[in-house]
């Protein structure tokens, strides 16, 4: 009999995934899960044995070459016709063989119910992360979070809701008219130039360059960077290490800080999806 889902790889929200799925009533079958014990001795017979395969997030983290945990054409050849793979921030060669191959894909990222509720989650890690290397208090700190976003958005009403002093940057002027009725402070990436040198607190979510090399000069030295947009990132984090600044990486921060919030997530979409 074939279970419902098959799980692998991935961090601690995999684990507490097969758990969540497993009190739901779903039969799990795992591979490579973190804390769990292997109940398939590869991919290949873990897609024979599951009706449909859950991956982690990103998925890109977890396969590739020979040094990654799984080797990304064993994915390819395991996911058969008419299985549904979920997963990640799905790479597209990965999508588009496994769609010639006659299944599907779906991609936790791209759902907007997703990507809302992992927002809450990762700015409350974010402030978790500036309270671990700030020795300020964040009533009357001045912060500046780049991008208006899901996470934008969350973290500028999370940091506000303190009592910190919060400006907003933004391309879009729908966005800045939504972010100034909200109280913040507003200004285009042009802009930024001006107003960094004053900030305590620099919050990127913009996954590209937002922020320059010449603007990261004017940075204060007692400035926190927080970087917490995928790559290439809103500014260069070497760069802004070698010219003496706090800078901070926090990718995946509901996996690190809320794994089990973050697979009651995961699992509400699959269940809602299947």
């Amino acid at each position: 009999m074939l279970a419902d889902f098959g799980v692998f790889g991935g961090d601690d929200r995999s684990g507490y995934l097969v758990d969540d799925l497993l009190l739901r009533g779903y039969g799990v079958i795992t591979r490579g899960v973190k804390q769990k014990r292997d109940s398939a001795a590869s991919l290949e017979e873990l897609a024979e044995q599951a009706k449909v395969l859950v991956g982690p997030v990103p998925l890109s983290k977890y396969i590739g070459d020979r040094e990654k945990q799984f080797d990304r054409l064993e994915l390819c050849m395991a996911v058969k016709a008419g299985q549904l793979l979920f997963a990640g921030q799905i790479p597209e060669d990965i999508r588009e063989i496994i769609r010639y191959n006659g299944a599907r894909c779906v991609d936790f990222m791209k759902s907007r119910e997703v990507q809302q509720a992992n927002a809450v989650l990762t700015a409350e890690g974010c402030l978790a992360e500036c309270i671990a290397h700030r020795n300020v208090q964040l009533k009357g700190a001045r912060v500046c979070v780049c991008g208006y976003g899901c996470c934008g958005r969350e973290i500028a009403r999370v940091f506000s809701g303190l009592g910190a002093n919060v400006t907003v940057a933004i391309r879009r002027t729908q966005s800045a008219w939504e972010a100034a009725c909200n109280g913040y402070s507003v200004c285009y990436p042009e802009g930024l130039g001006d107003i960094l040198p004053r900030q305590e607190i620099i919050i990127n979510t913009v996954p590209e360059r937002i922020v320059s090399e010449e603007q990261l000069e004017k940075i204060s030295k007692a400035s926190l960077l927080v970087e917490i947009a995928s790559t290439p990132g809103g500014f260069d984090m070497n760069d802004a290490k070698r010219k003496g600044l706090q800078a901070i990486s926090c990718p995946g921060l509901p996996g690190r800080y809320f794994p089990r919030g973050a697979a009651r997530i995961l699992a509400d979409f699959i269940v809602a999806a299947c």
